[in-house]
């Protein structure tokens, strides 16, 4: 099992997205308005004594006022960003069907 966070990022990634590696972090100021990545795993830990393994999808963002919908580079980004995911998902369980049973 494994959690994947997918969030806007403010500023520029190459090609629109990156993966990183999520861990809990050890310090966090809660916030009715946000609650990051990493402060959910701290919760896991402190709540359950475990914490899955997970991954963080930021996503390029582009304009951040409020609006509906997304604007067309932000729709390309997205697109972009559900096509890797989806060939990261493929790509594991290629991997695990390949494991000795």
């Amino acid at each position: 099992d494994q959690v994947v966070f997918v969030d806007a990022y403010r500023g520029d990634l190459p090609g629109g997205l990156r993966w990183q590696t999520c861990e809990p972090c050890v310090d966090f100021q809660f916030s009715t308005h946000a609650l990051p990545p990493r402060a959910i795993l701290s919760l896991c830990r402190d709540l359950y004594a475990r914490t899955p393994p997970a991954i963080l999808l930021m996503i390029q963002g582009e304009t951040w006022n409020l609006e509906t919908g997304l604007t067309a580079a932000a729709e390309t980004r997205l697109e972009h960003a559900l096509s890797d995911f989806e060939a990261r998902l493929l790509a594991d369980e290629r991997r695990s069907e390949a494991l000795p049973r």
